[in-house]
């Protein structure tokens, strides 16, 4: 499940929530992003990247210099610098190995 989006601090949390009470291999899964109905893939799990039964997992994007990993807690975006895209209308999906949709997020901005 995706717990939180920051915009801002540019980091995505995933958990595990355990709706199969089972640690979850995330090869193949992938972070996909649509901003304002433009869609890109942000992420993509590292093969073998297993999230423990009732855990969590911060995916920081952009770059941080200051930052590095620990335990598998946190997962930085190496091969790029991107940073999260906004829009008026944002949705960030997670999605297993097989291309089924396993959670997703909406972030809207009010019309002015």
């Amino acid at each position: 499940m995706i717990i939180k989006v920051n915009n801002i601090d540019q980091y995505i949390d995933i958990e595990n929530d355990g709706g199969t009470e089972n640690d979850q291999n995330m090869t193949g899964w992938i972070l996909r992003r649509d901003v304002d109905k433009n869609s890109k893939i942000l992420y993509k799990f590292p093969d073998n990247f297993i999230l423990k039964y009732q855990s969590k997992v911060r995916i920081m994007f952009g770059k941080k210099n200051d930052i590095e990993e620990k335990e598998k807690d946190i997962l930085i975006d190496k091969d790029t610098e991107q940073s999260l895209d906004i829009g008026l209308r944002v949705v960030t999906y997670l999605i297993d190995a097989n291309g089924e949709e396993k959670a997703s997020i909406i972030q809207t901005l009010p019309a002015l």
